[in-house]
């Protein structure tokens, strides 16, 4: 058992669907299945009854919720205390040369930058914590927070120019209570 299976059965736990966790975590729903019959057989118990309504969790799988919530915020708690100076920044790759090089917004000796495709990025932030995201796509997560919406004037065919959006996303960090 490890820290990304510990992940997946939270978010089976929290949205009751093998096919919606799949769909948030970027996995095919065979391969979360395969970590939660593997972490069921290593503890010996039944976490979830599976149904045509969905997943329903045991009294065990209540049980090893809370400990996987514990865990997995401990687990980041100690992450962030441990995150070196430098911000970390993941950015679709596309804009990278816009934002970084040309308006030298970050500075690539003091920043650590991660660079995506833009289909990537959403399935980058489930698995990874970064200080910002800057990307194409909009997207909701419980741990970033929209920050700044801008736009990028494209040349088309050298002669149109089409404007696309991108958007600027802060992690902020929920504290236990």
């Amino acid at each position: 058992m490890d820290f990304k299976g510990l992940l997946i059965f939270k978010t089976v736990y929290d949205v009751k669907s093998l096919n919606k966790a799949a769909k948030i975590l970027g996995y095919s729903q065979s391969n979360l299945t395969a970590h939660l019959k593997k972490m069921e057989h290593e503890l010996r118990a039944t976490l979830f009854i599976r149904s045509f309504d969905g997943m329903k969790p045991t009294a065990q799988g209540h049980q090893f919720y809370a400990f996987s919530n514990s865990t997995l915020e401990k687990f980041t708690q100690i992450k962030l205390s441990f995150k070196s100076v430098k911000p970390l920044l993941l950015i679709s790759e596309l804009l990278f040369q816009f934002i970084v090089i040309e308006k030298t917004e970050y500075q690539i000796e003091s920043t650590d930058i991660v660079i995506k495709k833009t289909c990537e990025i959403e399935n980058e932030i489930n698995q990874h914590n970064y200080d910002k995201v800057i990307t194409f796509k909009e997207f909701k997560h419980k741990d970033y927070d929209l920050t700044e919406n801008g736009y990028l004037r494209v040349a088309f065919l050298r002669t149109e120019y089409i404007c696309m959006d991108f958007y600027c996303y802060s992690l902020h960090v929920r504290t236990s209570e």
